[in-house]
């Protein structure tokens, strides 16, 4: 049986980056997007200028309801987005930027059978 692709990963990954970053960057601060089709990856990566998070807190990033140094929200997102993308055969990562902030990697595998 064929794995049935979830048309909301990559939509919802990209969004939860995106507001993740605005919240985390100071005001006039850069928000880069990035998006790189290596096989067999789609990336996309969202960087901030933001304070970034040790290794403990990227770890603890993706666990339901917590919340990073006086982040707002419910604490999902980033659940919901993992769930998503490994859902979907991909990964997701949070890794320091370079000169600071935090990257925030969804690797997705392209679906061949809608490509022309």
């Amino acid at each position: 049986m064929r794995h049935r692709r979830d048309p909301r990963a990559a939509a919802e990954s990209a969004i939860n980056a995106l507001e993740n970053a605005v919240e985390a960057s100071p005001p006039g601060g850069a928000i880069t997007l990035f998006v790189h089709a290596a096989s067999p990856w789609v990336e996309v990566r969202v960087r901030d200028e933001g304070q970034g998070l040790d290794e403990h807190e990227r770890d603890r990033a993706f666990d339901r309801f917590w919340r990073g140094r006086g982040g707002e929200g419910t604490g999902l997102g980033l659940a919901i987005v993992r769930s998503l993308v490994e859902a979907d055969g991909g990964e997701v990562e949070l890794r320091p930027a370079p000169g600071g902030g935090l990257d925030a990697v969804v690797r997705l595998r392209p679906d061949r059978s809608t490509t022309r």
